[in-house]
């Protein structure tokens, strides 16, 4: 039963993940210029316009402004309400991201267009008690996730990273969709998720980063 169980699970994620990457029309805006993205754009410059964005605005906290889709009232804080059931008890852990510092590039690939850079969150979550992991009390930590920043088409640039919080796993996948060079600015659909052992979460949302 377990192992079916991890089955599914695994499955799911792979469908969360599948849906994030799905490609999508980017608007790219320079100069008070706007324009969809095409293949007759350059991607290594525009792989090169991100990488001096994130130059830039090192050791930055950038607020996280999210909402449900594009163009939705944004609200402040990524929120991953996680509820899970273990041996007849009902436990509650619900973490927020409040925000977001690129602290150190860690790698930059031309070739392959990707860079590499160590993001700093500032979250907090509520105290929650289980018979298996123990008790914690509310926080708000600062933690450390990698994150790779990839330019694979005119459609594809993705912003993925992955971490712990507590003693669970944190899963962020992006697929930016609009980027404003004059405003140091872009926005990006985005799946979080929160999992331990067999037992998972997720959330989808927008994410404006104005740096």
């Amino acid at each position: 039963m377990k192992a079916i169980q991890v089955i599914f699970f695994v499955c799911i994620l792979l469908v969360i993940m599948s849906c994030a990457h799905k490609p999508a029309d980017i608007q790219f805006c320079e100069n008070q210029k706007c324009a969809v993205l095409t293949e007759a754009d350059s991607k290594e410059a525009l792989f090169l316009k991100l990488t001096d964005m994130i130059k830039t605005n090192l050791n930055k906290k950038i607020p996280l402004l999210v909402s449900y889709e594009r163009g939705g009232k944004a609200d402040k804080d990524i929120f991953v309400p996680f509820t899970w059931t273990f041996g007849g008890a009902s436990y509650n852990f619900s973490p927020r991201i409040h925000s977001l510092t690129f602290t150190d590039i860690l790698s930059i690939d031309q070739e392959n267009r990707e860079i590499k850079v160590m993001t700093q969150l500032d979250t907090s979550y509520s105290a929650f008690s289980t018979a298996t992991y123990g008790s914690y009390p509310a926080e708000s930590p600062t933690v450390q996730m990698p994150c790779s920043l990839t330019v694979r088409s005119c459609k594809e640039i993705t912003f993925q990273g992955r971490t712990k919080i507590a003693v669970f796993n944190l899963t962020f996948d992006g697929l930016i969709d609009y980027i404003d060079t004059d405003r140091a600015f872009w926005g990006c659909p985005f799946t979080v998720s929160v999992n331990r052992d067999m037992y998972s979460t997720s959330k989808e949302g927008y994410l404006q980063l104005a740096f």
